[in-house]
């Protein structure tokens, strides 16, 4: 989003149209330090203002070099990690939630450990999901070289790490990703199954950035009309039965299936005492 020299107008526009907003995200690589610093700064005083939390996260794939090559840049790490210490040195100053993000493929899947210590190390809150196909970024092609799932033992070293954050975290979404990594079966849901939708750059609206065609523009069509068009809402279910059960994108809370063997799982490890 920090690509805009307008953000500011954006988020004050989205502001003005939705007058029950409550939370604004964004993810940044963090490449822009002070340009994203300062706005943050603006856009969290303006959120502020009228009752909106600002949540921000810079994508961190990897400690040093690792990082540029996940990247594309020379100076990646450096410009990423400067902008997440700053934001550190300061809670709650450019944002009012900050977290770095790590997305595991089969590059990095080998240094997980280390990014997680580094995390640790500076104090820097961290999450890790899994690289999937996006139609919206038009990656499918590239498939082969990113997914942990075209690599066994990449796959199985994903596995193992999530299944460590979750006996670290007990956190339900990370179980939910460590079941999926295992078993490529999904137990979470997922509110773009119903209420949320994906816009690009263009207008361009879809139900969802992974496997969802195009539905229209939203600029020349109704919003509204396009995504409750009876054709469309078919093509959605189709969608429900054909990918979102073998999709590891926007794991949500987990479905009754997944908390019954969540619970399952506490209750074992609370037995052998764990």
């Amino acid at each position: 989003p920090f690509l805009l020299k307008n953000i500011y107008g954006y988020v004050e526009m989205l502001i003005k149209v939705l007058p029950k907003l409550k939370h604004i995200y964004f993810i940044s690589n963090g490449y822009f330090t002070n340009f994203i610093l300062d706005s943050s700064l603006k856009i969290k005083s303006l959120c502020n203002s009228k009752g909106i939390k600002y949540h921000l996260s810079i994508s961190i794939d990897g400690v040093g070099e690792l990082q540029n090559k996940m990247r594309g840049h020379s100076e990646a790490f450096k410009n990423s990690f400067e902008t997440c210490k700053r934001i550190l040195e300061k809670p709650n100053y450019y944002c009012d939630d900050f977290s770095a993000i790590c997305t595991i493929t089969k590059i990095n899947v080998y240094h997980l450990a280390e990014i997680d210590a580094f995390a640790k190390l500076n104090n820097m809150p961290i999450f890790f999901n899994v690289a999937t196909i996006h139609n919206r970024l038009n990656n499918e092609y590239k498939f082969e070289n990113f997914s942990i799932f075209t690599d066994e033992h990449a796959r199985m070293l994903a596995s193992e790490f999530l299944y460590t954050k979750f006996l670290e975290t007990k956190s339900a979404l990370y179980f939910a990703r460590y079941y999926f990594v295992e078993n490529q079966n999904r137990i979470a849901s997922c509110e773009h199954k119903s209420k949320v939708v994906t816009i690009t750059p263009n207008g361009a609206i879809s139900y969802c950035a992974t496997f969802s065609k195009e539905l229209g523009n939203g600029l020349e069509e109704s919003p509204k009309k396009l995504f409750f068009d009876k054709s469309n809402i078919r093509y959605r279910n189709k969608l429900h039965k054909e990918h979102c059960c073998s999709c590891s994108h926007y794991t949500e809370s987990l479905s009754k299936r997944g908390y019954k063997m969540y619970f399952k799982e506490l209750h074992r490890l609370f037995k052998i005492g764990i």
